[in-house]
């Protein structure tokens, strides 16, 4: 049996100094298999990652989240400061569900990495996957959010066989969003959201994590696990019908799967 849950948190702060996190675990018959990571990118766009296959217990989802990772050296809250979003993305022909839980679209964090503390806007979703990857109906993926003083925005735009093209704003939702690489508009573009100066955090393939458990490399095809996974920080602008509405910090990635 194959379950996978998949805790994701983020945080950047007014300098652009910025923090993605990844705690997972995968139950794979009786076996449980941990991971968690940290991905730091500083306000030059230097970056660092660190991850660790020690025990690691998924931070509790509740209004505050509460992280303390030694192996990291990163431990912090996370507070909820606007309500939750959660989806089924999608089943299964046996009612096996995909779910996604936008359980902090938008949240006040203090942390403390390698011993500095500091202040940031953060963000934390969890994903359920209770079946194998290769039954995923995916080709192309573009995900990403967006925090301001007065405004949170969360998209999701899938492509292939099962299209996505979600956006949320303040947990209000959209269906008809126009993506290209500098941003996106949507609400027949009333709304438009511009990248005014965006850092590479990433730039990679899917399996470099899988290539720490050899032994699960049969469950991934190979074409996702040679897929290229592109994470980006991207000083941003809101623009309502052109007038600048607020301003803030995007984390947003592109994944392209190979065919």
């Amino acid at each position: 049996m194959f379950h996978l849950t998949k805790r994701y948190l983020d945080a950047i702060d007014k300098d652009g100094n910025s923090w993605i996190l990844y705690f997972a675990h995968l139950k794979l018959g009786p076996f449980l298999f941990r991971y968690s990571s940290v991905l730091f990118s500083d306000a030059k766009g230097n970056v660092s990652e660190e991850s660790s296959l020690k025990s690691c217990s998924l931070p509790l989802i509740q209004d505050t989240i509460n992280i303390n990772c030694n192996p990291l050296k990163i431990s912090g809250t996370w507070k909820k400061t606007q309500n939750g979003i959660c989806l089924i993305l999608w089943n299964t022909n046996e009612g096996q569900e995909l779910v996604w839980n936008c359980h902090h679209p938008s949240a006040q964090v203090e942390l403390t990495y390698k011993g500095k503390k500091f202040i940031a806007d953060g963000y934390a979703e969890t994903l359920i996957l209770p079946f194998i990857p290769l039954k995923l109906p995916l080709e192309k993926l573009r995900w990403g959010r967006f925090t301001s003083n007065n405004t949170s925005l969360v998209w999701i735009l899938w492509e292939g066989k099962h299209p996505l093209n979600l956006v949320f704003m303040n947990g209000e939702e959209y269906n008809d969003a126009q993506h290209s690489d500098a941003g996106f508009s949507f609400d027949n573009g009333n709304w438009n959201l511009y990248f005014q100066h965006s850092i590479l955090i990433r730039n990679g393939k899917l399996g470099e994590v899988i290539r720490k458990y050899p032994l699960l490399k049969f469950l991934f095809p190979k074409n996702l696990l040679r897929s290229t996974e592109i994470k980006c920080k991207s000083l941003s602008e809101l623009k309502s019908k052109d007038e600048l509405y607020s301003n803030g910090w995007s984390i947003h990635e592109t994944v392209t799967v190979l065919t």
